[in-house]
């Protein structure tokens, strides 16, 4: 293992699915982004969910998903603001199927 591999090691998630996209090493930003789960807040997340946008064709099962994790519990109540992130990861869902 060389030096830089070490360094994506301790790369924060964003920086390294940006470095692997640019890199076109797609295989490795799928797998990046499938060891991390859905992101509960999409204001801090731009990038995890701007990669799995631009993988959607090239792997879609596994792009679905990684959606579809992000849906949680449906059956559990929540709060308005709970229910209002996950419509918007649902018509992610819709747009895959």
């Amino acid at each position: 293992m060389n030096q830089i591999d070490r360094a994506f090691d301790h790369a924060w998630t964003s920086e390294l699915l940006k470095i692997l996209m640019h890199r076109k090493e797609f295989e490795k930003a799928l797998a990046v982004l499938l060891k991390e789960k859905y992101p509960s807040r999409t204001w801090d997340s731009s990038d995890e969910l701007r990669t799995a946008k631009q993988l959607e064709t090239r792997f879609p099962d596994q792009i679905l998903a990684y959606y579809l994790s992000g849906l949680g519990n449906l059956n559990s109540n929540a709060a308005r603001k709970e229910y209002a992130e996950r419509a918007k990861v649902m018509l992610k869902v819709r747009h895959m199927l």
